[in-house]
């Protein structure tokens, strides 16, 4: 067997590893699990070699218990089967089958296989609803549909590190603490406008920003084992999404933009009160939903608005300039600038706005700029132009400028650039059923769990 030679030297393991295999659980409507490897920019293992890939091929379809049924035995026969160090990833549906195996792992009986050393085997969930504080199964502990769902919880911790990969405001994976409608309705379009293959395909964690575009939290536990959550920052809102699909489709993102542009901050500070906050400070937290939003919540909205007036005012510059397609089309990926709409009431702190309460270890996280630190507000240049599904825009020009301090501190997290899978063409991965939404909605018209 091949062992890999790559060195991890990515902010979220300063482990050197080599390891020999990839077991892949890809979402729904991947029953190879072939496009699972189009994800994080190609970079779906997370810096680890993938020469030998191995696909858990399972139904893949609605039917999410028969389908998760089929899939736990034949990973957990693959794992044991597997000669040296083994990393599990797995998207969406898939992270439903790769959670229960790390439980019966982590808890094996006698008469059992003997499960891999906790140095041999870790998980990288990517997209997974069992997310301790944001996962759709962990805001709703205890329910099921037997037959169809299995019982909702929060990801177990074990001695196994797991890695688990959100986009923000994907509404299966990040959704909603509290309740509040437009926070709600936010999530929901999220299922579908941040959620599937495509928004997570575009994602390049090493060419994020610690603080800024990506947040990232350690959470030791135990003497062996460490769960890394990292948050990556949507720059807009999966409730305007259909609004810039339509314009984008009539050509009239020029004129919509800016209009958009100055609703947003604004629109952002009511969604963001649903959450407990918006810096992945307590991830590890299990946090059920609840209906009343704590005041905390509204003392925070209130030293926002500041803040959310002066991008709105940048956003509407009425002589800004839209980005061409065609210049747009180049820029390749996820848009990872802030693009001015990085608000300043994301600085990261100790607080993180949440009332769930720390875990027993307090995690430690790659800080960006220090609290203390204010980002100046960045100044967009030109408005970002529609590619074909929405949401996802990218900037022409941007400058960005921050406290020198700022950028000390966020450049020393900056990981350097990796290798890409051979690209497997993009498909859809949705949990939902949806319309077609547009001229490359072909590969857009699904979000899954």
């Amino acid at each position: 067997m091949v062992l890999g030679h790559l060195t991890d030297t990515t902010a979220h393991h300063d482990d050197v590893a080599l390891v020999a295999t990839v077991i892949g659980v890809g979402g729904r409507d991947d029953p190879t699990s072939t496009r699972l490897q189009n994800k994080l920019s190609g970079d779906y293992a997370l810096g680890f070699d993938d020469t030998n890939y191995q696909a858990i091929q399972y139904p893949a379809n609605l039917a999410f218990q028969s389908s998760i049924d089929v899939g736990i035995p034949r990973l957990a026969q693959a794992v044991v089967a597997a000669d040296g160090r083994t990393r599990i990833v797995s998207y969406s549906e898939g992270t439903l089958v790769a959670e229960q195996v790390k439980r019966n792992l982590a808890n094996s009986k006698p008469g059992d296989p003997t499960p891999p050393s906790p140095t041999d085997l870790d998980f990288e969930f990517i997209a997974s609803p069992y997310l301790p504080n944001g996962g759709i199964f962990a805001r709703f502990p205890g329910f099921a549909i037997p037959g169809l769902l299995p019982t909702f919880s929060a990801a177990q911790p074990t001695n196994y590190d797991s890695t688990y990969v959100t986009h923000e405001y994907d509404g299966f994976a990040d959704f909603p603490a509290y309740f509040n409608p437009v926070s709600l309705a936010n999530a929901l379009l999220g299922m579908v406008y941040a959620h599937p293959d495509q928004y997570y395909d575009r994602i390049a964690l090493n060419d994020l920003v610690e603080g800024q575009t990506k947040f990232t939290t350690v959470v030791p536990h135990g003497p062996q084992g460490k769960d890394t959550y990292i948050l990556v920052y949507n720059p807009h809102l999966p409730l305007l999404a259909p609004i810039r699909q339509i314009a984008g489709l009539l050509m009239l993102t020029p004129l919509t933009e800016p209009v958009l542009g100055a609703i947003e901050p604004f629109l952002r500070l009511a969604v963001d009160m649903g959450y407990t906050d918006r810096t992945n400070a307590n991830p590890s937290a299990p946090t059920g939903f609840s209906f009343i939003t704590p005041p905390v919540k509204f003392a925070e909205l209130a030293n926002a608005v500041p803040g959310a007036i002066r991008q709105a005012a940048t956003g509407a510059l009425p002589n800004a300039k839209t980005t061409s397609d065609d210049e747009a089309s180049t820029t390749g990926g996820l848009d990872d600038s802030p693009s001015g709409e990085l608000e300043q009431s994301r600085q990261l702190s100790s607080k993180g706005g949440s009332d769930s309460g720390e875990p027993s270890t307090k995690p430690s996280r790659d800080e960006g700029p220090p609290a203390a630190v204010e980002q100046e507000v960045r100044t967009r240049i030109t408005h970002p132009t529609l590619v074909g599904d929405g949401n996802m825009a990218r900037p022409g020009t941007a400058a960005a400028t921050t406290n020198a301090a700022a950028n000390a501190a966020t450049n020393e997290n900056d990981a350097p650039a990796t290798t890409s899978s051979p690209a497997i063409p993009a498909q859809p991965d949705p949990i939902p059923s949806e319309p077609a939404t547009g001229a490359e909605s072909v590969a857009h018209d699904e979000a899954a769990a």
